[in-house]
């Protein structure tokens, strides 16, 4: 495949310009983003998501030479939750 090169032998650059509106928009998502991850950065600091790990589904298995862990309800749990996360922001913005 090949690729247009103009006469400088350069390729041409890529610009996206958001309009004024969106761009408020997307601060106050980016912001509001922020907010989150700092509140559930303290919770998890505080010691409220101890039983994140330990759910059932949560593969543990511990031999003398061998620790294997493999999180599936965990990672179900996260990906339930990320799912929901991007509807609402899907459906609102």
């Amino acid at each position: 495949m090949r690729r247009h090169v103009h006469a400088n032998n350069r390729l041409p650059a890529i610009t996206w310009v958001m309009p004024p509106s969106d761009s408020r928009s997307l601060g106050l998502l980016i912001v509001s983003a922020g907010a989150i991850a700092i509140v559930v950065g303290l919770i998890v600091m505080r010691g409220g998501f101890g039983w994140f790990g330990h759910l059932p589904g949560d593969f543990q298995v511990e031999r003398p030479n061998v620790r294997f862990y493999f999180p599936l309800g965990s990672m179900i749990v996260v990906s339930v939750v990320l799912s929901a996360v991007s509807y609402v922001i899907r459906r609102f913005f």
